[in-house]
């Protein structure tokens, strides 16, 4: 069945041109994870649950929504008699004047400035605990417990300005990818916010972080490149080897982390112990697969032992509940054991991690699989569209976060966090003081002509 359905979503990639102008766009992006997700549940290359067939109606529903979800836009458009493609009209003032590239640099430099404060204050951090740095060897699960700790105590606010900066400073990344994309010479800056974002990854011992600033640049270069055409005579050709290179960087860095979390952390302490019955004998391969897998098999686990007891959004709206909590809107304590729910559970082996769909059963049941997955889906077709007819960085950054969202979706529900909001809001600034000083020039560069007349 799983077998089938990975086979279903690899043809959607090529189906997926029908609707989209280029081949990277939502719906082909989501048919590539999930697709893969299936293929590898499918292999059984460690010993995993089969899912139950209550388990394969709901995954069937969400992913059917989700693909509904991001046609619909594209439906939308053809049904006005307008093909997609020539929608994607040039607009009548080009990227180069709205965006002059010595000032995008000097806003990139700022918040690696920023990024750079985040890394600064978590050496510190590590530094003046109790056991300095070599906490990082007696007792590493402090350092990283301590990126978890509860936002609705006193103590959060200092680590929250510290996490704070670390979202704000994920926006260099689109910016960095952005900048590789159009600049004619390339520059080793454009690089410097990856580095970053992998030593913070490091330093709070949490791979996701490292993936995620990966992942941030990559998008936002292949999607700067993507909508080219919309800003040039020419669309910026992806180069395959680019492509490749990439995967492999991200893959390479992934399994440095994986084997990283098992020298330091220890966290598959006692897999052998259960002779567990694995095809390939290489516990860090077999860790990366689980880590791939293992969510599908949670959240089937969930769904068993579930009681239907809906938390109506309090994990779906996290983000925006722990700011009601904090005005008394929201009842503490329900926020709590909304959040308890998603602790780790141990099928054949531990994880915390269920998939995106999670929150959306826990939240609402049925409904919220039938109906979220395709806002979901319409919201990241409407924003892709909206990219290629008109590219501006705040929309660039839209699209980042809801690939992003995407990309981790066979992990968790990547929305429901604050650094989204963070990016956007940074993004969302800085086009703007960088737009308002490109119309206030060129108002001046017509005043001054009109003068000379």
């Amino acid at each position: 069945m799983l077998l089938l359905g990975a086979a279903l979503f690899f043809t959607l990639i090529y189906i997926s041109r029908v609707f989209f102008p280029s081949y990277f766009n939502p719906l082909s992006f989501y048919s590539l994870v999930w697709g893969s997700v299936y293929f590898l549940y499918q292999l059984q290359l460690i010993e995993v649950p089969a899912l139950r067939w209550q388990t394969l109606i709901i995954l069937a529903i969400g992913h059917s929504m989700f693909i509904i979800g991001t046609i619909f836009p594209a439906l939308a458009i053809k049904m006005k008699g307008v093909r997609s493609e020539t929608t994607f009209q040039r607009p009548p003032v080009t990227l180069k004047a709205h965006y002059r590239l010595s000032t995008v640099k000097k806003m990139l430099l700022l918040l690696i400035c920023l990024y750079t404060l985040r890394i600064v204050v978590g050496v510190l951090d590590i530094r003046y605990s109790p056991g300095g740095f070599l906490t990082l060897i007696v007792d590493p699960w402090s350092i990283r417990n301590v990126a978890g700790i509860e936002e609705l105590t006193p103590s959060y606010f200092g680590r929250g300005v510290m996490l704070d900066l670390g979202g704000i400073g994920m926006s260099s990344l689109i910016l960095a990818g952005y900048l590789l994309a159009v600049s004619p010479k390339k520059s080793l800056l454009y690089f410097l916010p990856l580095l970053i974002s992998i030593t913070d990854s490091t330093l709070n011992l949490q791979r996701s972080l490292g993936l995620q600033g990966i992942f941030y640049f990559v998008a936002s270069y292949l999607y700067t490149m993507a909508a080219s055409s919309t800003w040039n005579a020419v669309r910026l050709k992806i180069r395959a080897r680019h492509v490749m290179l990439a995967l492999f960087l991200g893959i390479s860095f992934f399994a440095i982390l994986i084997a990283g979390s098992e020298i330091v952390l220890k966290k598959s302490a006692g897999w052998d112990d259960r002779g567990y019955d694995a095809k390939i004998n290489n516990l860090i391969l077999n860790k990366m697969y689980w880590y791939i897998v293992g969510p599908n098999a949670a959240f089937d686990e969930h769904i068993k032992t579930s009681e239907s007891d809906y938390k109506n959004g309090l994990r779906t709206f996290d983000v925006v509940a722990v700011e009601l909590a904090k005005l008394g809107i929201v009842d503490k304590d329900a926020l709590i054991n909304a959040r308890e729910e998603q602790e780790t559970i141990t099928v054949f082996y531990t994880t915390n991690q269920y998939t995106y769909l999670f929150s959306f059963f826990h939240d609402f049941g049925l409904i919220g699989i039938a109906i979220l997955p395709f806002v979901f889906g319409a919201a990241c077709s409407a924003a892709y569209f909206k990219m290629m007819k008109n590219f501006s960085l705040f929309i660039l950054s839209l699209n980042c976060i809801l690939a992003m969202t995407i990309f981790m979706s066979f992990t968790t529900f990547m929305l429901q966090t604050r650094q989204p909001i963070l990016i956007v809001i940074a993004v969302w600034m800085i086009d703007l003081i960088m737009t308002r000083k490109s119309v206030s020039k060129r108002a001046t560069v017509l005043k001054v002509t009109l003068a000379e007349s």
